[in-house]
């Protein structure tokens, strides 16, 4: 649906699901609708906000980015000016609130069941990746990024038909064989995980920190393939995404920098090589 003027069907947001939406360029639009249980919008409908999580505990200005009007009981968002960088923004689509036997309104369960998230990322003028889109296939069983600083990005790309697992990208696995999410802002405080390229039906996915954290993290992503019946079930269409997050060398008091525990051990490892050959060396020249 990116880029297109609005003629197709819009996404209906039904309670309990997920509805991913995308703006590629200045002027493109996307439609989407409330379902019939979730029928309000939070943020409401006048266009100034939108949330930075799925969860919507925070809001930001979109006014200056982004348009949001509601033609027809639809509702449409136009890029009007792209993102210096990609990014997502989030809509929930709620339950209206109920009056109780006081005459006050009781708002309606806050289990994911009881609304719907829209989640838009809006992609900053395309480019050419700066480096290498490893493709999560049908045929690979894992693939593996190691993060060793804030400068070196995770770029990667479903296959061929395949899902993004958790569909919510600010969510993540922190076990591989586990299919209980966690938000990813608990796992790594200053991750992020956005749509940068690709299309509509196959998204390339930048994965990066702004600042490494103070343990060693592992986050994983999964793609999905198949219809989740059958093969699926024992895990035979899943091709997974393992992401290592070095930790950040610590400084002591007197200023002296500490590396973490797997580069302290590259260092020995080093140091016990060099030391091995400067003796072999020595008993050479004797």
């Amino acid at each position: 649906m990116s880029g297109s003027t609005g003629s197709a069907e819009p996404k209906a947001c039904e309670r309990g699901s997920t509805v991913s939406l995308r703006l590629t360029s200045v002027n493109s639009q996307v439609q989407f609708k409330c379902g019939t249980a979730v029928a309000k919008l939070y943020p409401d409908d006048d266009g100034e906000l939108a949330c930075l999580n799925s969860d919507c505990t925070t809001t930001t200005t979109i006014k200056d980015l982004v348009a949001l009007k509601k033609p027809n009981g639809n509702y449409a968002l136009t890029l009007q000016h792209a993102p210096q960088e990609p990014r997502t923004i989030y809509f929930n689509c709620y339950k209206e609130p109920v009056v109780g036997v006081s005459g006050a309104e009781e708002l309606g369960p806050s289990e994911p069941t009881e609304f719907c998230v829209v989640q838009v990322s809006l992609l900053a003028v395309l480019k050419k990746p700066s480096q290498e889109v490893r493709i999560c296939s049908k045929g690979t069983e894992t693939l593996s990024f190691d993060i060793t600083e804030t400068s070196k990005n995770a770029l990667f790309a479903c296959g061929e038909n395949g899902t993004l697992s958790p569909p919510l990208l600010d969510h993540t696995f922190k076990d591989p064989s586990s299919t209980e999410q966690s938000r990813l802002s608990d796992m790594l405080e200053t991750a992020q995980l956005v749509e940068s390229g690709g299309t509509e039906t196959s998204p390339i996915y930048t994965f990066s920190v702004s600042k490494l954290p103070k343990a060693v993290t592992n986050v994983y992503y999964k793609c999905i393939y198949g219809d989740g019946t059958g093969e699926h079930k024992s895990g035979k269409h899943e091709c997974k995404v393992a992401l290592k997050v070095d930790a950040a060398a610590s400084t002591s008091s007197d200023g002296t920098s500490w590396a973490s525990p797997d580069m302290k051990g590259q260092q020995f490892f080093a140091g016990v090589v060099a030391l091995c050959l400067s003796t072999l060396a020595s008993l050479h020249v004797v």
